[in-house]
């Protein structure tokens, strides 16, 4: 093989040592190939889709550092609307309040149905001071307004009328949640509107005989019965009756 004539052996690269401008022609080429090569990792990530080091992208779509509060990239509109609605929320916690049911007796009353009103201190009342506390509500119940009342007694009739008194009966009330009451109260009065009788009974059933049952003189009485219980005071019913001795 015959040699290369002296004098051109290396001389294929020279051309790369002529300058163009202030730098020669190689580094010109040198610099073009490594901006070409950049650009190519570039297309080549963002064809991937991946991202840069330390960075994600959240549901929304956005990409970059994810806040682990929110799970949205930070400063992104879903993340600002998150930690916004995360402050809502804790406020309305921490605000919140329970309500309370009051508890006792009324001590004024109502007057419904037939017969005289009532103009003696007794008329009306709730049940006596000291009395029973109200049933509670059975288990599972729903909440009810915590100023109820137990209704009237519905039904309050009377029957077996003799010389000296009177039976009277009546149908059970039940308070707004089922609430029973522990007793109702029975008060009877003479036409002139004197208390003539007062007691309670579990029953919805009783005699009415006057004070420690000593029995009623001739004339006409109303009686009025109410449930005991209840955070407010209750109406009562009530029965007129004419003893005829």
């Amino acid at each position: 093989m015959a040699e290369a004539p002296a004098g051109t052996k290396g001389k294929g690269l020279e051309f790369l040592k002529q300058k163009v401008g202030p730098l020669p022609l190689g580094v010109w080429l040198l610099g073009a190939l490594g901006t070409w090569y950049y650009f190519q990792r570039q297309q080549g990530a963002a064809s991937t889709g991946t991202a840069p080091a330390g960075t994600a992208t959240d549901p929304a779509g956005n990409t970059g550092i994810i806040d682990p509060l929110t799970g949205y990239v930070y400063d992104s509109p879903q993340d600002i609307a998150a930690l916004q609605q995360q402050a809502a929320d804790q406020a309305a916690l921490s605000g919140a309040t329970s309500g309370s049911a009051g508890g006792g007796t009324g001590d004024t009353g109502t007057t419904s149905g037939g017969g005289a009103t009532d103009t003696s201190g007794g008329s009306g009342s709730g049940a006596p001071a000291g009395g029973p506390a109200p049933a509670p509500a059975p288990v599972g119940a729903p909440p009810v307004n915590p100023k109820w009342s137990y209704p009237a007694p519905k039904g309050l009739a009377a029957y077996d009328i003799a010389a000296k008194g009177y039976r009277i009966r009546w149908t059970a009330v039940r308070g707004p949640g089922g609430q029973v009451p522990a007793s109702y109260t029975v008060a009877t009065y003479a036409s002139s509107g004197k208390q003539v009788d007062q007691f309670t009974t579990p029953s919805t059933d009783t005699a009415e005989y006057g004070q420690g049952g000593g029995g009623l003189a001739k004339g006409a009485y109303h009686t009025n019965v109410w449930a005991n219980g209840g955070p407010q005071a209750p109406p009562h019913a009530t029965v007129s009756v004419t003893v005829k001795g």
